[in-house]
């Protein structure tokens, strides 16, 4: 917040956030990302992030030591959304890594899981807790209502909408290799991906 209109407004020193703050006008803006830092403070025209608590109760001895973490700071046009400031703070906290695989199609590209609307994330991927298939979690990050088709790099058999537990809302229907499904603003969707055996 960047006003004290309330006395709790007044009393609050930082919020949380992860991965990101920013800060924009019409037309500019300026964004400050961190890989592992979530207190965030604007007053004065001035953008704060906490480094360290090293807080004394319950234990006195939190916090000490060798401390390693990296920030960014991100100018740019526009408000936050069109800047893609989240894209940013996500390049920065989950580096690029390769790996040589067979290819497959033309032109040598692909993908293990995609999705085709850029406010929608790919947030993880695993193995089921129960061992049956792989849990996907995809979000919605710039608040907006969106229609979304996920492709898969490999054949599914069957596709199910699960709350966060891995326990099973509903059947998705799927073309082997894709399914659709909307999403709301800023929600959560989790999956249960069940490959074809060979």
């Amino acid at each position: 917040e960047t006003t004290s209109n309330h006395s709790w407004d007044t009393a609050k020193f930082e919020v949380c956030a992860h991965k990101w703050a920013d800060l924009s006008e019409n037309g500019l803006g300026l964004s400050l990302l961190n890989d592992c830092k979530y207190g965030h403070s604007i007053k004065d025209g001035e953008m704060g992030l906490t480094l360290i608590k090293s807080g004394t109760y319950p234990n006195e001895n939190a916090d000490i030591g060798f401390h390693e973490f990296t920030y960014s700071i991100y100018p740019h046009k526009g408000r936050w959304q069109e800047a893609r400031t989240v894209e940013m703070a996500y390049d920065l906290n989950s580096p690029l890594v390769s790996a040589l695989v067979p290819a497959k199609g033309a032109g040598g590209f692909w993908s293990m899981v995609s999705v085709d609307q850029p406010d929608c994330f790919v947030e993880m991927m695993k193995k089921a807790e129960n061992g049956n298939g792989y849990i996907l979690r995809i979000y919605e990050n710039r608040n907006t209502r969106t229609p979304m088709t996920v492709k898969l790099g490999f054949e599914i058999s069957r596709v199910e909408e699960c709350d966060l537990l891995e326990r099973t809302l509903r059947p998705i229907e799927t073309d082997g290799y894709r399914f659709k499904d909307f999403i709301k603003p800023y929600e959560i969707k989790t999956y249960r991906i069940c490959p074809v055996r060979a």
